[in-house]
């Protein structure tokens, strides 16, 4: 990570996660609309050309060697993960803390974490090129962010500054 510039680690798995919209909807098993908003330059020139191409087949793009492969462990880390959140919710939690969140969107998409708190740990950078994107979009999304340096910051310091921005270590907590 740099000081200056967002995680194009958080970028790459954003874009994977929106590139799930370009499977025909019969094999799509999660669905991110902002994962694409998300994408690099190149990703997203390679989109277009699919779409202009063929707007009726633009999931060819995922048959692009090796890509497919990353759209399809993204549908089914995107599923375990929101189904994981999903089941949490309806046993009655409601405080979620997402660690490295990059670019997830779990907040805007998931409709049952509407009455919960959901705080979104990432590097600074991440999170101002995430909050310009959304606001670009028009879209705010309900959580907390926590401005956390994982590489500098020791890990120990967390819990802290977790309880300083609202964080209840008595209530039930889903981490990822």
């Amino acid at each position: 990570m740099r000081d200056d510039a967002p995680s194009r680690t958080a970028q790459w798995v954003a874009a994977g996660r929106g590139m799930g919209r370009l499977l025909p909807a019969a094999v799509r098993i999660a669905d991110d609309p902002y994962g694409l908003a998300f994408a690099s330059p190149r990703i997203a020139r390679l989109i277009e050309r699919a779409r202009d191409a063929r707007p009726d087949r633009a999931h060819a793009v995922a048959r692009v060697p090796g890509l497919s492969l990353w759209i399809a462990y993204m549908q089914v880390r995107t599923r375990l993960i929101d189904d994981a959140v999903r089941g949490f919710v309806a046993a009655g939690g409601r405080q979620l803390v997402v660690l490295g969140a990059g670019y997830d969107c779990r907040a805007l998409r998931l409709t049952e974490l509407a009455g919960a708190r959901v705080m979104e740990v990432d590097h600074p950078a991440t999170q101002r090129h995430k909050r310009a994107v959304l606001d670009r979009l028009g879209v705010h999304a309900p959580v907390q962010y926590l401005a956390w340096d994982f590489e500098t910051h020791p890990m120990d310091d967390l819990p802290g500054a977790l309880a300083d921005a609202g964080h209840d270590a008595a209530a039930q907590t889903l981490t990822i």
